[in-house]
């Protein structure tokens, strides 16, 4: 991330499910009711300004 501040992220537990029907399939739980550990940060929230803001001044170098 280049500018982390622009994020807001929450921790949560995420799985992946490796069989049966679901195979594949994420998990996400934000509530972590059944006790086991938050595993991950995942973003929330965005500074959309600040965002495109660093976006367009990436683009500007990359075209010259």
């Amino acid at each position: 991330m280049v500018e982390p501040g622009n994020l807001k992220t929450r921790r949560i537990r995420v799985d992946v499910e490796l069989e049966g029907e679901g195979r594949g399939r994420t998990i996400c739980g934000p509530w972590g009711e059944d006790g086991r550990p938050l595993n991950a940060d995942v973003g929330v929230g965005l500074d959309r300004g600040a965002f495109f803001g660093v976006l367009y001044r990436s683009l500007e170098r990359l075209g010259g």
